[in-house]
Formats: C-alpha cells, structure tokens, sequence
C-alpha cells in the first residue's frame, strides 16, 4: 500500500505537473495558464519553468534514502549525502531562480544541507574501542560548527525575508 502511495502521489503529481507546463510551454505568459499554473513557476527563469518539478524530486529521493535504508544508517548517510552534492552541483549550474538572492539562498541551502549529510557519515561510521581521544574532539568541534552553520542560515534566511518584506512596504 505504501509503495502505491508512493507511485500516485510522490512520483503522479510531479509527473503530471511537469507533464502540463511542459504542453503550456509556449503559453506560460498567456492569462489563462498564468493563473492555472503561475504558482508553480512564477520566480524561475523562463528556461526553468520546470525547476519546481525538479525540486519535489530532490525531495522525493532524499526521503526514498531516508526509509528505504532505514536499517543501514552509514549507506544511507552515504547516498543521500551523494545525492545532495548532485543537486548542490545541479543548482550552481543552472541557477533556475530570476532573482540573484533566491539563487544565492538556495546554493547557501543546499551547500549546508550537503555539508550536514557529509558529517552524517562521519557519525554513523563503525567506532572502534579505544579510539583515540582527538577523534572525540574533533567530532564534538564538527558537531558545534554544524549546529553554528545551521543557526547562521536560519539567521541569514530570516533577515533575507524581513528585507524583502520591508521592502515590499514602501
């Protein structure tokens, strides 16, 4: 049942969104198609009017990794690690959004959430008895500059967002 799940809704409503910008193409300038399906792609490069196709995908496989390999934590470290360096490097390449900061936002998303999954597989590795002490610290150090990375984003994300709504106001 869950894999049908998963088949209708995870891999259906992308596929068939996709699907519809892709026969709206050409129009997606037009009134019509803007109202019907401007929300999926308002924001992007007209040459990415897709890109939000490709982002419930990245979510899509991220969270596939997560359940499928639930039992092997290091592989599953590994793989969605892997997998986000992808969409780090898919994301630089194409820089899909029209406005410089989302883009720059997203890159900034995206290398934190790599660079988090990479110290995941640190983590899950296999730890031997006796290990030497620095390995410890290193790994407490690791853990701090995470947990500070990740604060800084939110803090930078947020001021980002109060900017632009500032912004807006006058």
């Amino acid at each position: 049942k869950g894999l049908v799940g998963v088949c209708l809704y995870g891999l259906g409503i992308p596929m068939t969104i996709f699907a519809l910008l892709f026969l709206n193409r050409k129009k997606l300038s037009e009134k019509r198609v803007l109202e019907l399906y401007g929300f999926i792609f308002h924001g992007f490069r007209k040459e990415y009017y897709w890109w939000e196709v490709f982002i419930m995908m990245r979510k899509l496989t991220i969270a596939f990794c997560m359940v499928a390999l639930t039992y092997y934590p290091f592989l599953q470290a590994f793989c969605a690690a892997g997998l986000m360096v992808l969409y780090l490097v898919s994301h630089v390449a194409a820089m899909p959004f029209e406005l410089k900061v989302l883009n720059d936002l997203e890159s900034l998303s995206l290398s934190c959430s790599t660079f988090t999954l990479q110290c995941c597989i640190l983590y899950t590795r296999n730890r031997e008895p006796g290990e030497d002490a620095w390995i410890s610290k290193f790994e407490d150090g690791l853990s701090i500059t995470l947990v500070l990375m990740n604060i800084a984003f939110v803090i930078l994300m947020l001021s980002s967002i109060a900017a632009s709504i500032i912004f807006s106001l006058k």
